[in-house]
């Protein structure tokens, strides 16, 4: 717990790098984002694309995070499945 007093320091600031994010949990994310869309309460297709961006699968699933990103771009382009616009 910080003191009321405390002020923020170097080390408050968030790292320069992105955490990695396991695959199973962008991916996840990814059917969560398709289950529960809601164009009324959207969420930022930035927000999806960032995970996917920070996406580590584990050494025996190579290639993985590079098909997810790219599947994840497609979904943003155009659409979820039987949407329409």
């Amino acid at each position: 717990v910080r003191e009321p007093g405390h002020t923020y320091e170097e080390s408050d600031e968030p790292a320069s790098e992105p955490l990695a994010v396991p695959l199973a949990s962008v991916q996840r994310a990814t059917r969560q984002y398709i289950r529960f869309y809601s164009h009324a309460v959207p969420l930022s297709p930035r927000a999806l694309l960032d995970l996917w961006q920070n996406c580590r699968a584990p050494d025996d699933q190579p290639g993985e995070c590079a098909a997810g990103m790219a599947d994840a771009r497609r979904l943003l382009r155009y659409g979820l499945p039987g949407s329409t616009g």
